[in-house]
């Protein structure tokens, strides 16, 4: 396996494992997307492998008070010890001072700060490497490859790691078939864009999804995948009638008032048509607009564009990668989002 991660390395891995106590309560935190649910289930192979469980799972979406909220709940539950995966933690103010309360390890592949000071027990990678992938090889002892290489190759569909060459190898020593051409019609891709739909569905309570995948019992999530599929193509036929083009940043900007949260898959998707564009898609979700961008050729920072023009508004938080990212502003910001979006 790889090693050379930005930070962090194995064998700190594993001395943080090995330092649990028996009786020590485990809280897993990880993101609600595939490579969220999938690191969550690689971890938990590799903690079994040495007679660990997590007593508590979390699967969270970004909001600005995330970690002072979880330590709350953390700590009214007796828990000692957090793994965190698919988290970019390290944009929080109030992650180091969660630190200082709980055992923490990290593992996550999205930019880390440049003012990052404590990087211990932190592993890092580049953005390609998901976190899945990362946990996967991390447990290449623990965690059988042939009854799990099927949900890695998924999550790694799904978060473009199949972009980089040896990632894309790595797809093929389990799917030889597998090309960059042919990656969406091929059993990863297929795999990978049914559990997102199901993700979505049941999108509050991802731990379904979680303990269906454990069970490897995909006719339900097929059959709850076809439902949020028909509601994605109906959104991705008339994004471009929707949509406002602004031609001055290559940008399209579309509102989607759908009954389910299809933001993401619906803007990826439409990028696709038009890779050299930016795409930013806003959804409404109770009191605050959630937002997704893409940019598939990577010309424009998708990722850069939504921090500046969430910069200044109250509660918003941005992040993500230059080619995929998203926002979560307050409901009474949206005019604003926009303002500073097109000047950007």
């Amino acid at each position: 396996m790889n090693e050379e991660f930005l930070i962090g390395t194995k064998q700190e891995f594993y001395d943080f494992v090995s330092s649990i106590h028996k009786n020590e309560k485990i809280a897993v935190i990880s993101h609600t997307d595939l490579d969220g649910i999938s690191s969550a289930i690689f971890l938990k192979e590799i903690l079994s492998g040495f007679g660990l469980s997590f007593s508590e799972i979390y699967f969270v979406s970004y909001s600005k008070d995330l970690f002072e909220k979880l330590e709350l709940e953390l700590k009214d539950k007796g828990i000692a010890v957090v793994f965190i995966s698919d988290i970019n933690a390290d944009s929080f103010s109030y992650f180091e001072e969660f630190r200082k309360k709980f055992k923490v390890f990290l593992i996550d592949h999205h930019p880390f700060l440049e003012n990052l000071v404590n990087k211990k027990n932190i592993i890092k990678t580049s953005t390609p490497d998901c976190s899945s992938l990362t946990i996967f090889r991390l447990g290449c002892d623990y965690i059988d490859d042939e009854e799990w290489a099927w949900l890695v190759c998924a999550a790694m569909f799904t978060d473009y790691s199949y972009k980089k060459k040896e990632n894309l190898e790595f797809i093929k020593k389990y799917y030889p078939e597998v090309n960059f051409e042919n990656i969406s019609s091929s059993t990863p891709g297929i795999n990978g864009r049914k559990i997102s739909n199901a993700l979505i569905y049941y999108k509050g309570n991802e731990k379904i999804v979680f303990d269906t995948l454990l069970k490897k019992d995909l006719d339900k999530i097929s059959e709850v995948s076809n439902i949020v599929e028909e509601e994605i193509n109906l959104w991705v036929g008339k994004y471009f009638d929707i949509a406002e083009f602004h031609p001055e940043k290559n940008l399209y900007l579309a509102f989607i008032d759908s009954k389910f949260d299809v933001v993401s898959p619906v803007t990826t998707i439409v990028s696709k048509y038009k890779p050299e564009s930016a795409f930013v898609s806003i959804f409404l979700e109770k009191d605050s607009f959630k937002i997704s961008a893409r940019n598939q050729e990577g010309n424009i920072d998708v990722n850069n564009l939504l921090r500046k023009a969430s910069r200044e508004l109250d509660d918003a938080i941005a992040g993500g990668h230059s080619v995929a990212a998203g926002a979560t502003i307050d409901k009474k910001d949206l005019s604003k989002f926009k303002e500073n979006l097109l000047k950007t």
